[in-house]
């Protein structure tokens, strides 16, 4: 299904897990109007676990995990699996186009308007820029599960390389990307 990740010492990474939402998760039919999986391969949180990212990874190393509201526990859980110690969790509010008030998106139980990084820490890599805010409003980019630039800017502001993009969906300027949409 994928390639082996790539071998260095990567002192900066970026995962956009692809989660496995649906009838999978026990979310019923609503949930399936909107499954992931037509999308794009999805992993279970298992799989996702068995990632063997130290061997791509320097010693002190900057994680930053995406995850919906529906998978904080599980990101939180693999950021720590992966070797991280969990350090912060940055709001992404998806903003309108115009910026004039956030997106409103789907839910279980309040409709969901923000996704959220999850900012892990291995040994002590240096920080570049303290100045970093923790928060981002953007409109959401065109294709689903599409990051914004604006969140790589503040990472690559925060953190130095080489920096890899896990399950990357298109190649970035800067970084060595990783995943089958590449």
């Amino acid at each position: 299904m994928y390639a082996p990740l790539p071998k260095g010492k990567f002192a900066c990474v970026a995962v956009d897990p692809p989660w496995s939402y649906g009838s999978d998760r026990g979310r019923g039919d609503d949930a399936k109007r909107n499954v992931s999986s037509r999308h794009y391969d999805t992993l279970t949180f298992e799989e996702l676990s068995k990632l063997p990212l130290a061997d791509s990874l320097a010693g002190d190393c900057f994680l930053f995990n995406f995850a919906t509201s529906s998978f904080l526990p599980e990101a939180i859980s693999l950021t720590r699996i992966w070797g991280f110690e969990y350090k912060q969790t940055i709001p992404w509010v998806k903003m309108t186009n115009d910026m004039s008030r956030p997106r409103m998106g789907t839910g279980s139980y309040f409709r969901n308007c923000a996704e959220f990084l999850i900012v892990g820490r291995r040994g002590r890599p240096k920080v570049l820029d303290r100045g970093v805010m923790g928060a981002f409003l953007t409109p959401r980019p065109p294709k689903h599960s599409q990051k914004p630039q604006e969140i790589f800017d503040s990472i690559e502001r925060l953190c130095g390389g080489p920096r890899l993009e896990i399950f990357a969906r298109s190649p970035r300027e800067g970084w060595t990307v990783w995943g089958n949409e590449v």
